[in-house]
């Protein structure tokens, strides 16, 4: 079966070979990374799935806090870390967050285990199933600016694609992601837009469009999303080999039953 390469920004190809390299390494990496810490569970009492703790620790937390902290895995260890280009002027008055900043994820005192949500006084309700919860953690990792960064601004090649049924706010989540990654420094014309979520990555008819400050000024005065969306169309196979061709290092999924 033919592939048809379409045409995209001089910019995003000549990554292509440099991002297969490091997708390689970091593949490498993964393949024989070994948990730090014996990954921990603790069921909810109710038949219900439980919390999983990550086997990857970020080093920034207190090993003592570890238990008790939900967070995601990353790959900080493996990159290189930079100062963020906002340091000079302390991210313009604003400051930044720090790497052990927790948040509460447990707020909410019943008044009696028959008010709203106090089955899962402890966790989060599964959707369509009141009778298990996934219990979490009392803390979360705080998001926000960090003073350190782990990529390089002017290497980047980022795709935006939303996907799955419309609802508000779409086009507040592209325009926010494209005039972030330029005020960061990434060169005009390496944002792209994936047309018409997931099977726009392969679909012939679609071609990428390139998203820059100018193009999404405004958008979310609109409705829907100016990518337009679908449901399905998610081959993972065909996906990735474009991401490879393309050079792509970034890819921010919007939305969800793709």
């Amino acid at each position: 079966m033919l592939h048809q390469r379409r045409a995209l920004p001089t910019q995003c190809r000549n990554n292509v070979g440099l991002v297969s390299i490091r997708a390689r390494r970091v593949q490498r990496v993964l393949a024989t990374a070994q948990p730090t810490a014996a990954p921990s569970s603790a069921g909810d009492g109710k038949g219900g799935v439980g919390y999983l703790a990550t086997p990857f620790t970020t080093g920034r937390v207190a090993a003592q806090d570890q238990d008790d902290i939900l967070e995601l895995k990353h790959l900080r260890n493996y990159l290189t870390p930079r100062d963020s280009p906002f340091v000079p002027g302390n991210n313009k008055g604003g400051g930044f967050v720090g790497d052990r900043d927790k948040v509460r994820l447990h707020t909410v005192e019943y008044e009696s285990p028959d008010s709203a949500g106090a089955f899962c006084a402890d966790g989060m309700a599964t959707v369509g199933d009141e009778d298990s919860c996934i219990l979490l953690p009392e803390w979360a990792i705080r998001c926000g600016p960090r003073k350190t960064i782990y990529h390089d601004p002017h290497q980047v090649c980022a795709a935006v694609v939303t996907c799955g049924g419309l609802c508000p706010g779409l086009n507040d989540v592209v325009a926010g992601i494209v005039n972030k990654l330029t005020d960061y420094g990434v060169p005009e014309g390496r944002i792209l837009g994936i047309k018409y979520g997931f099977r726009g990555f392969y679909d012939p008819t679609s071609k990428p469009v390139t998203l820059t400050k100018g193009s999404v000024d405004g958008i979310q005065l609109q409705g829907g999303t100016i990518l337009g969306t679908s449901r399905g169309g998610a081959n993972v196979k065909e996906i990735v080999k474009r991401i490879d061709l393309w050079g792509l290092n970034m890819v921010f999924v919007v939305g969800g039953n793709g």
